[in-house]
This record gives C-alpha cells, sequence and structure tokens, in this order.
C-alpha cells in the first residue's frame, strides 16, 4: 500500500505509540502498533461505512477499545512453500505464449469443456472495452479500476476472458492475490492458469504471492490450498457492525 499515491500515512498522537496507513479509495486502513485512540476515531470517520481496518492480533484490544461498536473477524494469511514459486516461473517461462491446457485438479474436477485449451496472457490498457462489457458490475468495476495500476492476468476461452488474477497490492516482496472467475466457467483450473501466469511474471522481478481469506470462508481457503499454499500467519479484519 506504501507505494501507492492515493496512500497516506498518519502517525500517532502524543499518547499513541503507532502509526495508520490509510487507502480512502479502497476504504482500507492498517493499524500499526497502538495509535491514540482519538487518531483511530477521526481517522474511520472520516471514511466509508464500507471501511475496513486491518489489525495485528496484538494491536486488537487496542483496535476495539478506540471502536466498541465495531466487529473483528480472523483472517488466515498463505504463502507458497520454498521452491513453489521457482517451479511456477519455470513451468510458466516455458509455456510463453502457448496456449495450455488445463489439468483436472486432484479432486477429479474437469478441464474446459469441449477440450479447449485457454490462453493466458497479462491485460494491457488497450483491453478496457473488453473488461466493459463483463455482465459481472461489481468485478468489471474492479479491474477497470486495477488496470491502470496493476498487473491482471487473464485466461481466455474462445477469445473470451473467463478467469482472472490480479495483483491490487504490492510490497517490494511481496503482492496480495485476487482472482475471479465468470459464472460458468468455475472449478476448470481457469482461475488456477491465471494465477500461474501472473505469479511467473512477478517472480522475474522479485515478488512472492501471499492470499488472504477470512477463516470462515471455505472457498478461498479451499482455493489457496489447490493453489499450493499453505498458512503461515493471520491478522484481524475489524468493520462496523450491520
Amino acid at each position: 500500500m506504501l507505494r501507492e499515491v492515493a496512500c497516506e500515512v498518519v502517525e500517532a498522537e502524543a499518547e499513541g505509540h503507532g502509526f495508520l496507513i490509510l487507502h480512502p479509495v479502497d476504504s482500507l486502513v492498517v493499524l500499526v502498533g497502538e495509535p491514540g485512540l482519538g487518531t483511530v476515531r477521526a481517522v474511520v470517520a472520516a471514511m466509508s461505512d464500507a471501511a475496513t481496518l486491518l489489525v495485528e492480533e496484538a494491536s486488537l484490544p487496542h483496535a476495539l477499545s478506540a471502536l466498541p461498536d465495531w466487529k473483528a473477524q480472523a483472517a488466515v494469511l498463505h504463502e507458497l512453500p520454498p521452491g513453489a514459486l521457482a517451479e511456477i516461473a519455470a513451468a510458466e517461462t516455458a509455456h510463453a505464449g502457448v496456449a495450455r491446457a488445463v489439468a483436472p485438479h486432484a479432486d477429479g474436477v474437469a478441464p474446459p469443456a469441449r477440450g479447449a485449451a485457454p490462453v493466458v496472457r497479462l491485460l494491457a490498457p488497450s483491453d478496457e472495452p473488453m473488461l466493459r462489457v463483463l455482465t459481472s458490475g461489481e468485478l468489471r468495476e474492479e479491474l477497470l479500476h486495477l488496470l491502470p495500476t496493476a498487473p491482471i492476468a487473464a485466461a481466455f476461452l474462445d477469445q473470451r476472458a473467463v478467469a482472472f488474477c490480479s495483483a491490487p497490492y504490492r510490497t517490494e516482496t511481496l503482492w496480495d492475490v485476487a482472482v475471479d472467475t465468470l459464472d460458468g466457467f468455475r472449478r476448470r483450473g481457469l482461475a488456477t492458469a491465471a494465477f500461474r501466469h501472473l505469479a511467473g511474471k512477478l517472480a522475474g522481478v522479485g515478488l512472492a504471492p501471499v492470499w488472504g481469506a477470512e477463516a470462515d470462508n471455505a472457498a478461498s481457503l479451499a482455493l489457496a490450498a489447490r493453489l499450493g499454499f499453505v498458512a503461515t500467519d493471520a491478522l484481524q479484519v475489524v468493520t462496523r457492525e450491520t
């Protein structure tokens, strides 16, 4: 987040010992340490009702003392095991520019129907018109928002983009994984193909993927496991009570 122009850092008041990182466009706040309670309240009051606060376990009591009407949900952070990213990067280099068949998952899920082999590539600004006709409004707006600044890989069937993997947030060494697949094309390995393509590209510039999922999101946790991720850490996602 700190590498993005839209972000800003709010330092602690005299009585605090920490700071806040704000991403107003995404209504996202990261709490580090124990910034002053008044600072925390003022920051979230200035954001939308959909604001989300990311907090380390040790700082959760402090965050909830500032925001007693908010609720916390545990999230699990995942990384690839040692050597896995290098294997993905090598495989993607070997497949560069070639349509590839998607192998069935271990659970027996079939590859794309009719024997179609997806083509996977990075999207470019010239792909904006293609994104504007996506039927999923939420996904369409998310991808259009990311296209100018974040790398996006798409898996195509019959020249139609049906699965996407993007890196909405990046640090000097890590990138946050976001995947989406259109209705009717799920559980065919297409999101996996898009993820592996993007992971291979970003490995080339020294970035490793990180997967975050709320602890009660069984579908996201299962997809993380299928992609080869293992749980390594946790944090708390704090939101307003609804």
